[in-house]
This record gives structure tokens, C-alpha cells and sequence, in this order.
């Protein structure tokens, strides 16, 4: 049997593993849209340099060519600079682990609540899964975006309680 405190701490373990791998996956969708915005505006750019130099407009100023190519150099350096099609396939990796990580301590937390683990035990393994993560997390490098972490704290705060509220109120409904 396991005491409230650890029930607790695991249950905060949990709900703390769900809002990282949320903010991790709401950080590779804001990723993946600014490298499909490079892409977009690097693509436009190259049509108005291929334009301007067949001159098929003739309203389009003498220069425009050099201002495109311009714009070109100035996305290709911020592309290198960011490389947010990295940071989102690097994200896409680190929700994977997340995700075997967050399943990983389900179980715990099923164990935890049928009492088939001890306290000491219990505690173990929540550092040990807490530990993995720091890990996982340290494999990119993405700023603290505080809009995003609120709202994956959210999330993970209903998901969560609706999912085991939902267990639990299954689990008594069919006992009667």
C-alpha cells in the first residue's frame, strides 16, 4: 500500500510528463508552420526574381530582380539561422520518447492505484521515469514559450482528469 503523499506525487509526476510531451508537440506544430512559411516566401521570392528577369510584367520596377534576390539571401540566412524544419523533426523524435515515457508511467500510476507497488518502490521508478525525460528533453533546444506552456498545462490537466475520471466511473458503474 502506498502512502497519499506518494499517490499524490505520482499522480503530479504524471500530469507533469502529459504537459511536457503536450508543450514538446504544440512546439513542433508552431515549428513545422514557420518552415513551411520559409518555404512559401523562399518559393514566392524565386518566382519574382524568374518574373522580373522575363520582364513578362512591364510594371514591375527595374529593380524589383535585386529586391527579390535580396529577400532570397536574407530567408536563406534566417533558414540556417532557425533550421525550424530541424527543430521540428528533431521535436518529432522527442515526442515519440515522450510518449513511451508518459505510457511508462500509466503503468506506474495503474500500479499505484491498485496498490501493487510500495511507497519506496514507487517513488523509485517516478524518478526514474523523471529522469528519462529530463533526458529526452535535453536532445533540443527550443525557448520557454509561456503561451504555449499554459495551454499544454491545461490540456493535460483535463485530458487527464477526464480519462481517469472516466475510468474511475466506469470501474464503480459496472461494480453495482
Amino acid at each position: 500500500m502506498i502512502s497519499d503523499s506518494t499517490y499524490h506525487a505520482i499522480w503530479d509526476g504524471l500530469l507533469e510528463v502529459c504537459r511536457i510531451r503536450r508543450y514538446f508537440l504544440l512546439c513542433e506544430r508552431k515549428y513545422r508552420r514557420f518552415a513551411s512559411v520559409f518555404q512559401i516566401a523562399l518559393a514566392f521570392s524565386c518566382v519574382g526574381v524568374l518574373v522580373s528577369l522575363v520582364e513578362i510584367f512591364n510594371f514591375l520596377p527595374a529593380n524589383t530582380t535585386s529586391l527579390f534576390a535580396i529577400l532570397i539571401l536574407v530567408l536563406m540566412a534566417l533558414d540556417v539561422i532557425f533550421n525550424p524544419s530541424k527543430v521540428a523533426a528533431q521535436l518529432i523524435c522527442v515526442n515519440s520518447m515522450l510518449t513511451e515515457l508518459e505510457d511508462e508511467y500509466r503503468e506506474l500510476w495503474a500500479e499505484a492505484k491498485g496498490s501493487l507497488i510500495a511507497d519506496g518502490e514507487a517513488l523509485d521508478r517516478k524518478l526514474q521515469i523523471m529522469q528519462k525525460v529530463s533526458r529526452v528533453c535535453s536532445f533540443v533546444d527550443v525557448s520557454v514559450d509561456d503561451k504555449l506552456n499554459r495551454r499544454s498545462q491545461i490540456e493535460a490537466f483535463q485530458t487527464e482528469e477526464a480519462r481517469y475520471a472516466g475510468l474511475e466511473y466506469s470501474a464503480t458503474s459496472t461494480a453495482r
